[in-house]
């Protein structure tokens, strides 16, 4: 989302160079929405992600599980 914001962006700056065609407010609005939409979803991710490995820490399971045991000695 942050990246269609910075793109909006530079579509509207682009044409407003150009073909001075953008409405007035409409431009600065939708890429302020854009970008800070982008930005809390990133951060939403990373909340996310931060929280699913602190359950993963806190569940202690071992890193392998022992499928057979064998008595050999050697």
């Amino acid at each position: 989302m942050a990246i269609l914001g910075v793109l909006c962006a530079a579509y509207v700056i682009i044409d407003k160079i150009f073909f001075s065609a953008v409405i007035v407010g409409w431009a600065s609005i939708a890429v302020l929405i854009l970008v800070m939409g982008g930005i809390q979803l990133m951060i939403l991710g990373m909340v996310g992600e931060y929280l699913w490995r602190s359950l993963e820490e806190t569940r202690r399971r071992p890193l392998f599980f022992v499928e057979k045991r064998t008595n050999k000695k050697g």
